[in-house]
């Protein structure tokens, strides 16, 4: 089975990170994972152009 493309909302950053973490939870019950390299963090609004704090795994990893 492949999950080839989730997309996760939220109004924050710190909530996103949160949602993520439950993500992973999930997935790794399910035998699944992450990957980092394939993934993403986008800003939508008028702070668009304003960089984000980085979104990490719960293994510490950060997409590049």
């Amino acid at each position: 089975m492949y999950a080839d493309d989730i997309i996760l909302t939220a109004p924050s950053v710190g909530l996103l990170q949160k949602l993520l973490h439950k993500c992973e939870q999930e997935l790794c019950w399910l035998g699944m994972s992450v990957n980092v390299k394939k993934s993403c963090c986008l800003r939508v609004g008028p702070r668009c152009d304003v960089a984000c704090a980085n979104i990490t795994t719960s293994g510490g990893e950060q997409s590049p």
